[in-house]
């Protein structure tokens, strides 16, 4: 089997991953110093000043002035600070809500980048969930278009989430959330508000949210009643009992950038379906089909990742 490499450093307090995926894809980026010393790094406590304003604090540290305009260790050069993307992809992690007859067997990785919108940069997150298996489903719109329903190996849908720094409250808080659909988006914007209202948040307004996940197909949607009405004639569905679980964020789960890719091709996390001597690989032109080699038709990740410009 094929192995894939992954190195890390510690910097400044913090562990960075700097290289890692197939033997001969990937860049390996340049250490960079830190310049400048956080106010609070990594193991201090701080005191949240709003805990009732809207978002997440993530100390002093984690803001624009250090995230985006600061002297920071940026191992992918990217443009965000590797501490502030770790920390914001742990704290913004969806939460996914799914049957609990469903398979939803997944290996997910993430990125971050910042994305210049109007009032200053924010953080957009790619949340990449990577289902071994899509099941397909049986109803009558299934019958009448053939293929319309049908299940694959492999199931490349993502999650993607734009946050703000509000300087008021020194908070995190949702921008808009882009929720994959069988190769579309469903998108959720606050508009005039300070977070998405659509939006279901398990624990705070404006902090991380809620996907309902469609049986057997894994689309996403910001409500049940959406999902049961979802999908090319009606096909989706979210019945319940539902079953809740947060999306894993680890650092080494960071595949980087386009420029400096930490993970491109690996092999399997899963035991069952390292079998299959296959691996997936995120910024090669390659589809996707679950860590088993068999019938890759579904769109690879590195389209996704292109698409939103990481």
């Amino acid at each position: 089997m094929r192995s894939s490499s992954l190195v890390v450093s510690t910097v400044a307090g913090a562990l960075l991953v700097i290289a890692g995926g197939c033997r001969d894809q990937n860049s390996i980026a340049p250490e960079v110093e830190a310049l400048v010393t956080p106010m609070c790094q990594l193991g201090c406590q701080e005191t949240d000043p709003f805990p009732d304003a809207p978002g997440v604090f993530l100390t002093s540290v984690v803001q624009p002035d250090y995230c985006f305009y600061g002297s920071y260790n940026d191992v992918d050069q990217d443009g965000i600070g590797d501490l502030c993307e770790e920390r914001l992809a742990g704290a913004f992690a969806p939460q996914l809500a799914y049957s609990t007859t469903d398979n939803v067997d997944r290996e997910p990785y993430w990125a971050a980048h910042p994305v210049e919108r109007p009032g200053g940069p924010q953080a957009q997150i790619m949340y990449m969930l990577a289902y071994h298996l899509d099941l397909g489903v049986d109803n009558l719109a299934c019958r009448v278009v053939p293929g319309l329903c049908r299940g694959h190996y492999g199931d490349s849908e993502y999650i993607l989430l734009d946050v703000y720094y509000d300087d008021a409250t020194q908070h995190w808080v949702l921008a808009t959330a882009y929720y994959s659909a069988h190769g579309d988006v469903n998108t959720y914007d606050k508009a005039t508000g300070a977070f998405p209202s659509a939006v279901r948040y398990p624990e705070k307004p404006g902090g991380y949210p809620r996907a309902y996940v469609s049986y057997n197909k894994h689309a996403n949607y910001a409500g049940q009643r959406e999902c049961q009405a979802g999908g090319t004639l009606g096909i989706d569905d979210c019945p319940s009992p539902l079953a809740y679980a947060r999306v894993p964020a680890p650092y080494y789960w960071n595949v980087g950038s386009s420029q400096y890719p930490f993970v491109n091709c690996v092999d399997s996390r899963d035991p069952i379906y390292q079998g299959f001597n296959h691996q997936e690989c995120f910024w090669t032109m390659l589809r996707f089909s679950g860590w088993t080699g068999l019938e890759p038709d579904c769109t690879g990740y590195f389209v996704w990742l292109y698409q939103w410009e990481f």
